[in-house]
């Protein structure tokens, strides 16, 4: 089955990614996908701004994103319910 984590990367300026940390702590995942979200959805917010139809292409990446955090952090979708990350 597959696991979850978080990486810490370095980028050289070659462009290489070098993972140097990966983090399994099921809350900092959780912030790190809400965070995702939230900067994800302020980006279509600014997008529909300048651009409705962009702005409207942003909003289904967004639920793309949250199917997928939610598929592998299902407490995701319980904190969207009660509003709280747990």
């Amino acid at each position: 089955m597959a696991t979850v984590g978080l990486h810490i990367t370095l980028e050289s300026e070659q462009g290489d990614l070098v993972t140097i940390a990966r983090i399994n702590k099921r809350t900092l995942l959780l912030d790190a996908a809400s965070e995702a979200l939230a900067q994800a959805e302020q980006l279509a917010e600014q997008m529909a701004a300048e651009d409705v139809l962009l702005g409207e292409l942003q909003r289904d990446e967004v639920t793309r994103l949250r199917l997928a955090f939610e598929r592998m952090l299902p407490e995701l979708r319980a904190s969207a319910v009660t509003g709280a990350v747990q």
